[in-house]
């Protein structure tokens, strides 16, 4: 009977492990993707007051997501979203620059 009650509740809070582990790794996604869509809205429309800090911190947010991800694929597409942040965030710094040259 011990043995029994001792699995279910280690396999009871696996479970909840798991739970907790998905909903933070969905969590850290969807405010990095909601910052890099509002960043990209405003810089649509040319209100560029912080969107080189949004880009950064969601590339942040990525950067640290790829290091708790446990499922390769996952991995592999957070940092290919990752990259393709970092080059937004590259272009706008140097045309930021280039325009400062001038």
């Amino acid at each position: 009977r011990s043995s029994d009650l001792h699995r279910f509740f280690s396999d009871k809070q696996r479970f909840v492990d798991e739970i907790n582990s998905v909903t933070a790794e969905k969590l850290i996604y969807s405010c990095a993707v909601d910052m890099v869509q509002s960043a990209a809205l405003d810089e649509m429309f040319q209100q560029t007051e912080d969107i080189v800090f949004r880009y950064h911190k969601a590339a942040m947010l990525l950067d640290g997501l790829t290091k708790i991800l446990q499922d390769p694929v996952d991995i592999e597409n957070v940092q290919k979203y990752k990259a393709s942040v970092e080059g937004r965030l590259s272009t706008l710094c140097c045309s930021a620059v280039a325009v400062y040259e001038q």
